[in-house]
C-alpha cells in the first residue's frame, strides 16, 4: 500500500526569536521576560526573570548544525530552519518528512 502522505515529525522544536517577548510583554516585565544576551565571553544565552536558561546558548538546534555535538552560541549561528517556518518546511521536505 503506498502511502498518501510522507512522515510526518512529531518532535519537531522551534526557537523563538529573540525579540519575541520583549516585543509583546508589557514594559513593566521586560526585565523578567525571556530575552537573549552577550555574556561576557562574547556568546549569547537567553535569561528568564534573571536564571540562564538553555545551560547558556543561544538554541537547542544541535540536529540542524553540521555538527550535532554542538548547539549555536551565538544567535547569528543559529540555522535559519531553527526559527524561520517557510526555512523549516523545506528542511523537513529535504529530509522526507
Amino acid at each position: 500500500m503506498q502511502l498518501k502522505y510522507g512522515f510526518i515529525s512529531v518532535d519537531d522544536h522551534v526557537q523563538e526569536v529573540p525579540n519575541l517577548w520583549i516585543d509583546r510583554v508589557e514594559k513593566k516585565f521586560c526585565d523578567r521576560a525571556p530575552r537573549l544576551v552577550t555574556a561576557k565571553d562574547g556568546s549569547q544565552q537567553w535569561i528568564l526573570d534573571g536564571k540562564v536558561l538553555l545551560d547558556g546558548r543561544a538554541a537547542r538546534a544541535g540536529a540542524l548544525m553540521a555538527d550535532r555535538n554542538e548547539d549555536p552560541k551565538r544567535w547569528a549561528d543559529v540555522p535559519p530552519p531553527a526559527f524561520t517556518p517557510t526555512e523549516r518546511l523545506k528542511a523537513m521536505d529535504s529530509a522526507s518528512i
